[in-house]
Parts: structure tokens; C-alpha cells; sequence
């Protein structure tokens, strides 16, 4: 009969769970330094898609303008689609902390997979909306249709 207390079943399942984790970081380092990376990448190709600027108004509101026409196309109000206001103001005050201005438009993609994603060409930032959920990704869609229109 073998005879094994709680310490050691507990130390072999710390051990167990410590040599899963550098692993882990040495399978990451290994990444790093050599460039090999998994090639999980699915090809991405827009289906639609639409250039726009935003600025704050007087009263609050993200006045989100199209970038092709200049046309103010919607005005959101203090209070109200926080994720859209938060999502823009993170992608500006990024820019601003790498002294980008707001000459270059953003982007909202809508690529033929479904996925939608909000894009900074001026820093390469790529904020794919599908992970926030579909509340959110519908919020941004709508906007997209409200560009093109």
C-alpha cells in the first residue's frame, strides 16, 4: 500500500501546474526570438467599409463626421452609446500620447467573414469589435451603414 499524504499529492499538482506554465513562457520566448509564430491568421478580406472622423462638440456630444463628404452623419449625445464613445475617445487619446493628430480618418471594416473592426491607419491599431460582443459589433455596423448612406 502506498502511503501518500496531502503534502505530497498538493506538491505534485503545484509541480505539475509550475512546469505547464514555464513551458508556456519558454514556448513564448522561443516565438519571440525566433519569429516562428502559429499561423492562425485568417485571411481577412473587407467587404465594406468606411472612413470617419470624430470631434467633441460644446455640449459633450462625438460629432462623427464621414471623411469622403464631410457631412456630419451622427451626433452622440453624453449619456449614450458608451461603447462607441469610449472605443473612439481610446483610439484619439492613443494617438495624442504619439503626438498623431487627427488628420487621418479612422476606419470601420466590415470583412466577408462577419467580423467588424474599428482601425487607426495612422497608429495601426486594429480593434476587432467582435470581441466585445453583438451589442457592440451591431452598434459600430450601424454606424458603417449610417457612413455609406
Amino acid at each position: 500500500m502506498q502511503n501518500s499524504s496531502p503534502h505530497t499529492t498538493t506538491n505534485r499538482a503545484f509541480a505539475a501546474l509550475a512546469g505547464v506554465v514555464v513551458l508556456a513562457l519558454a514556448l513564448v520566448a522561443v516565438s519571440r526570438f525566433t519569429g516562428i509564430k502559429a499561423d492562425v491568421d485568417v485571411a481577412l478580406t473587407a467587404q465594406d467599409r468606411a472612413s470617419f472622423t470624430f470631434k467633441d462638440a460644446p455640449s459633450g456630444a462625438v460629432l462623427v463626421v464621414n471623411a469622403q463628404t464631410g457631412a456630419l452623419v451622427r451626433e452622440l449625445e453624453p449619456g449614450t452609446n458608451g461603447f462607441v464613445r469610449a472605443t473612439l475617445r481610446g483610439l484619439a487619446r492613443k494617438r495624442k500620447a504619439v503626438g498623431i493628430g487627427s488628420d487621418v480618418p479612422f476606419q470601420i471594416i466590415q470583412y466577408t467573414t462577419g467580423h467588424v473592426a474599428l482601425v487607426d491607419p495612422a497608429t495601426g491599431t486594429h480593434v476587432a469589435l467582435n470581441a466585445f460582443g453583438p451589442t457592440n459589433v451591431l452598434a459600430f455596423s450601424r454606424l458603417l451603414k449610417e457612413l455609406k448612406s
